[in-house]
């Protein structure tokens, strides 16, 4: 076979890749939604909490790209994993979505059929506060779907027990005023705490000592990301893009692909996710002595009576 040959047939099955990559980009991987599985370990996270499983979901970006038929799909995806705890990252509607009043009772609809027994939760996005006719909308649309907004503060997560882990919710930083100090307050230090922002680059300003993981979206990963660039960079990521990350070797940010897009209906290296995070609490067992009952004293008024 001579050279030139040689060289037409690698041409050729060149642009074939090619054409399969960008087709597969532009056609496919939109609404190809996968699911990520990590694992969260620590003894902070008490043994009630063993084995159960957050899900996070963020940038649904509805009304442009996103659709009732694509919504669908990724309401059967979260529902099949059968999480115990559900929270969403913000970002609600895209931004250059033209909001129609049909749009609340399918986002309502769908959002109420997720199933979580231990609480469904959610944060702002920066498309969720830009105004305050967007915010009302979506504050309703949350609160009829079964989700607590936290913004700015924090609540206990417990699986019917007097022991729990704590998640503390942050606002966006972008379009409304992120509170750590509020939020945090009151945070113990002795508890996991999982820590939900929109905006990436707001795990910069959470105490460190109070924080045991980060999770956030906002930046689609880049939506199309080429390695040494990507077609969608938004405000507060320039620290933090994307994947998982060491913030000040203290704790890790998660940063989630999402599931919407924007701008251009297209993802390359930047599938969208849904993300299950699995609970595993390394508090060692009680041995048999230890959970022996405590002798009687003999004196009642030392008796003890802990618990």
């Amino acid at each position: 076979m001579s050279l030139t040959k040689k060289l037409l047939i690698a041409l050729a099955a060149l642009l074939i890749v090619f054409a399969i990559i960008y087709y597969d980009t532009v056609s496919i991987s939109s609404t190809r939604y996968i699911t990520r599985v990590e694992n969260l370990s620590s003894s902070e996270i008490p043994s009630d909490m063993d084995d159960k499983t957050i899900l996070f979901f963020s940038d649904l970006e509805y009304g442009t790209f996103m659709d009732e038929n694509r919504l669908d799909k990724v309401i059967s995806r979260i529902n099949a994993q059968s999480n115990d705890v559900v929270i969403f990252g913000g970002d609600l509607f895209d931004e250059n979505a033209k909001i129609d009043e049909s749009y609340q009772d399918i986002l309502v609809n769908a959002l109420s059929s997720i199933d979580a027994p231990l609480g469904k939760f959610a944060v702002l996005g920066d498309n969720d506060t830009k105004d305050e006719e967007t915010l009302k909308l979506v504050e309703n649309i949350l609160f009829q779907s079964g989700f607590e907004i936290l913004n700015n503060k924090s609540i206990h997560i417990s699986n019917y027990s007097n022991e729990s882990i704590q998640l503390v919710g942050l606002s966006d930083g972008i379009n409304s005023e992120l509170n750590a100090e509020e939020a945090y307050a009151n945070v113990s230090v002795d508890a996991f705490t999982i820590t939900i922002c929109h905006t990436p680059d707001s795990a910069l300003q959470v105490p460190v000592d109070k924080t045991d993981y980060f999770l956030a979206g906002h930046s689609h990963g880049g939506q199309v990301y080429y390695l040494f660039g990507s077609t969608y960079s938004p405000e507060k990521t320039e620290s933090y893009f994307r994947g998982k990350q060491s913030v000040k070797d203290d704790f890790i940010i998660d940063i989630t692909n999402g599931i919407g897009t924007t701008g251009k209906d297209m993802r390359f290296l930047a599938d969208a996710e849904i993300v299950t995070y699995k609970l595993k609490s390394l508090q060692q067992e009680k041995t048999p002595e230890e959970t022996i009952a405590p002798q009687e004293s003999s004196n009642p008024e030392t008796q003890d009576t802990s618990n």
